[in-house]
């Protein structure tokens, strides 16, 4: 078994088919359901306890929430047993950031 997890809020980590029309449709649900200009209290920060110039990434959050932090993958004889079109992403929903990602392996 594989475990891949990411250790931020604002990404996430998925199996899904890496088809570019497909991908061109999530994009836009995520667009039409959680756009960058809708008001989110978490972008007030005149209210919060954080630095003045702390990011502006309500929509971000709100997307990862319907997305995962991390997959499990089943090995078999060394390789991931993937269906044929699925791929392991990171999604990443607030960008200029760095992450980090692990991988842990279980025999």
């Amino acid at each position: 078994m594989v475990n891949v997890f990411v250790a931020h809020t604002t990404c996430a980590i998925k199996v899904m088919e890496g088809e570019i029309l497909l991908l061109s449709d999530v994009n836009t649900y995520l667009d039409k359901t959680f756009p960058m200009d809708k008001r989110y209290m978490h972008n007030i920060i005149e209210i919060r306890d954080v630095p003045i110039n702390e990011r502006i990434n309500g929509h971000s959050h709100m997307r990862q929430l319907f997305f995962g932090t991390d997959v499990n993958i089943p090995v078999q004889d060394g390789k991931m047993l993937l269906g044929q079109w699925q791929t392991v992403f990171l999604i990443e929903f607030d960008p200029v950031r760095d992450r980090d990602v692990y991988i842990t392996y279980m025999d």
